[in-house]
C-alpha cells in the first residue's frame, strides 16, 4: 500500500467510559476491563516483540494502573522523538491526577487525547461526577508536564472533525465545564500551536510514523492541506469552521479530484 499501512501495535481495555458508568475512577469500582494482571503480561508481549502498547483508560485510576503496569515492565524510554523503541501509549486519559502526569512524562507514555469527548461528557460529569472535576480533561497539565500529546478524534465514537477539535482544545469550553464564566483565562486551554503540532506531529509519533512524518519537511512524502483560512491566526469563533480546500497525498491531487 505505498508504505502507508503498518500494523504494530497492540490495544487493550482496562475500563469503559464515563457514559455507560463503567470508567474506572476508584481503587474499589474495578477492575471493569481487562484485569492488571492480564496487562502485564501483555505489556510483556509487547517489550519482547516490538510492539507499541495502547491502553484505553478513561477513569483516573485506569489511568493509574495503566502507568503502573508500564512503569514496572519498561521503566524509562526517552522522549518519544529521539527513541528508537515504540512509545506506549494511554488513549483518552480524561482523568488523570498531576503525580500521575509527572509519572507519565518520566517513563516516556504518551497521552493521546480526544477533545470533543469533552462535549460529550461535559453534562454527565458536573451532574454525576463534581468530585472528578479538577482532575478532568487536564490537557495543560500534560504539555506544561513535558508529556507528550497526542490530538485525534475516536471516530466513529466523535465524527473525525480535526478544526472542531482543536476549537475546543484551544477554547473556553473547559472554562463552561467548571462554570466560571467570568474567569480571565480559559482552565487548561492550549495554544493553537501546541494543539495543532499534537494533531499532526504528535499523531504521527502515536501512530508509530517515521520520523519526521507529520511535517514538511525534505525527504518526507508531500501530504498536506490547502485552508480557508490560517488556523494560527483566525479568530477563535472561526476556527472550529476552517473548510479543507484541496487535499495533497505524496504530491499529488486527491481532493477535489
Amino acid at each position: 500500500h505505498d508504505d502507508r499501512l503498518s500494523l504494530g501495535t497492540v490495544k487493550v481495555f482496562i475500563d469503559g467510559s464515563l457514559g455507560s458508568g463503567t470508567a474506572w475512577m476508584e481503587p474499589e469500582d474495578g477492575p471493569l476491563g481487562m484485569h492488571p494482571d492480564e496487562l502485564r503480561e501483555v505489556a510483556k508481549f509487547c517489550l519482547e516483540n516490538g510492539f507499541q502498547l495502547a491502553v484505553h483508560a478513561i477513569g483516573r485510576h485506569a489511568v493509574r494502573v495503566a502507568i503502573d503496569v508500564m512503569e514496572e515492565v519498561r521503566p524509562h524510554v526517552p522522549t518519544p522523538y529521539r527513541a528508537t523503541l515504540p512509545v506506549w501509549r494511554i488513549e483518552h486519559a480524561e482523568f488523570v491526577d498531576q503525580s500521575d502526569v509527572r509519572r507519565a512524562a518520566v517513563v516516556g507514555i504518551l497521552l493521546s487525547v480526544q477533545p470533543l469527548h469533552l462535549m460529550m461528557d461535559a453534562e454527565l460529569l458536573k451532574e454525576q461526577h463534581p468530585e472528578h472535576l479538577t482532575a478532568a480533561f487536564p490537557w495543560l497539565d500534560f504539555t506544561e508536564g513535558g508529556v507528550p500529546l497526542a490530538i485525534g478524534s475516536d471516530g466513529p465514537v466523535t465524527p473525525c472533525a480535526p478544526f472542531q477539535s482543536i476549537s475546543v482544545a484551544c477554547g473556553s469550553e473547559r472554562r463552561e465545564l467548571f462554570g466560571v464564566h467570568d474567569a480571565p483565562l480559559s482552565l487548561h486551554a492550549l495554544a493553537r500551536d501546541v494543539a495543532l503540532h499534537a494533531h499532526t506531529l504528535g499523531g504521527a509519533v502515536a501512530s508509530l510514523g517515521k520520523l519526521g512524518s507529520g511535517m514538511l519537511t525534505v525527504g518526507q512524502h508531500a501530504d498536506f492541506i490547502v485552508l480557508d483560512d490560517d488556523p494560527l491566526g483566525c479568530h477563535q469563533d472561526r476556527l472550529g469552521k476552517i473548510k479543507v480546500i484541496e487535499t495533497w497525498i505524496g504530491g499529488n491531487r486527491a481532493f477535489p479530484k
